[in-house]
C-alpha cells in the first residue's frame, strides 16, 4: 500500500498507461540540477603590452620578483621547523644514551660489589 497520496496518483496514471511503454520519469521523476557552483575568486585579467625599457616594464618585473620571493618563505619556514625537530630529537637521543650507559656502569657496580 502506498504511503501518500501522490504515489496513490502516480499509481493510477500508471494503470491508465499499462498499454504502453513506462519511461523512468512515469515511475520516478528525475532529479532537479541544484545550484552552480561560482568561482569565489578569479584570475586578474593581465593587459596587453609591448614592454620594452619602460617604467611598466621594470615594475612588472618587481611584481615577478615579489611574488617568486613569497613562495620561497614558505619553504624556508618548513626548512627551519624540520631542523630545529631534528635538534630536539638528537638531544633527546644523546640524553637517552647517557641514560642507558649510567645505567651499564650502575649494573657493573653493583655486580662488582656482590663478588
Amino acid at each position: 500500500m502506498p504511503g501518500c497520496s501522490k504515489d496513490l496518483y502516480d499509481m493510477e496514471l500508471i494503470s491508465q498507461k499499462s498499454n504502453t511503454m513506462l519511461s523512468p520519469q512515469d515511475v520516478r521523476s528525475y532529479p532537479k540540477a541544484g545550484p552552480r557552483a561560482s568561482s569565489i575568486k578569479g584570475r586578474n585579467k593581465g593587459k596587453l603590452r609591448i614592454l620594452t625599457e619602460t617604467p611598466g616594464k621594470i615594475r612588472l618585473e618587481e611584481e615577478i620578483k615579489d611574488r617568486e620571493e613569497r613562495k620561497r618563505r614558505p619553504n624556508e619556514k618548513k626548512i627551519k621547523k624540520v631542523k630545529t625537530k631534528f635538534i630536539k630529537l638528537c638531544m633527546m637521543m644523546t640524553i637517552l644514551m647517557i641514560n642507558v650507559i649510567a645505567c651499564q656502569l650502575m649494573m657493573r657496580h653493583q655486580r662488582n660489589c656482590n663478588i
